[in-house]
């Protein structure tokens, strides 16, 4: 597991922040997960969350610090909480996106202008041919799914069958097949007008 804590955590720990004031916030449930959609109604951005990140948006007022808000969600939360990376993290995809306001310290801009970096970086990385990646499909369910049917497959029952379909093709193809007569070619050549020529030389 990640460490909970980060050696960044000074540079925004006594931060107030909070939603821009024209930032509106809508849950939606997609297979079964909760997210979050922080959409800009003035610049139309937006930005979605899962309902873990939101524990912590959620309590984002402006009057609380940072640190504050990160303690008492890992007190309702605890382990299952958001690492503090990943809370730095968050908090720069969302200036990033126009949907943060906080007050801007020299420690703050400087983190704001790394995350930047980062998200530059990860753009053109995905512009890069080369680093086009295909996501692998997880075979589990395909696997589950199919177990019965391998079962029926691999089952003695079903070998013996097999074998026994076999055998009667086998048996079927002998009776039916007839092998010539050798006495009845030896009259065949015998009768051939060419036969005859030759046997009288």
């Amino acid at each position: 597991m990640d460490s909970l804590f980060s050696t960044r955590w000074y540079r925004v720990a006594g931060v107030h922040p909070s939603l821009r004031a024209h930032v509106r916030v809508s849950r939606h449930v997609y297979r079964g997960q909760t997210w979050y959609l922080l959409q800009d109604a003035a610049s139309g951005r937006h930005h979605r969350v899962d309902e873990t990140a939101f524990h912590f948006i959620g309590r984002m007022d402006g009057s609380r610090t940072v640190d504050e808000i990160w303690h008492s969600m890992f007190n309702s939360l605890g382990e299952r909480s958001p690492t503090q990376d990943d809370t730095i993290e968050m908090l720069c995809q969302l200036s990033e996106n126009g949907l943060l306001q906080c007050e801007i310290t020299p420690d703050v801009a400087e983190l704001f202008r790394r995350g930047r970096q980062r998200a530059r970086k990860r753009r053109v990385a995905m512009l890069n041919p080369l680093a086009f990646r295909v996501p692998l499909m997880d075979p589990d369910g395909l696997l589950e799914r199919l177990a019965p049917l391998a079962r029926c497959i691999f089952h003695p029952l079903a070998a013996l069958l097999w074998v026994a379909v076999v055998a009667s093709a086998v048996l079927s193809v002998s009776s039916s097949w007839e092998a010539p007569d050798v006495f009845e070619i030896g009259s065949d050549v015998e009768t051939h007008p060419k036969t005859r020529v030759v046997a009288i030389g």
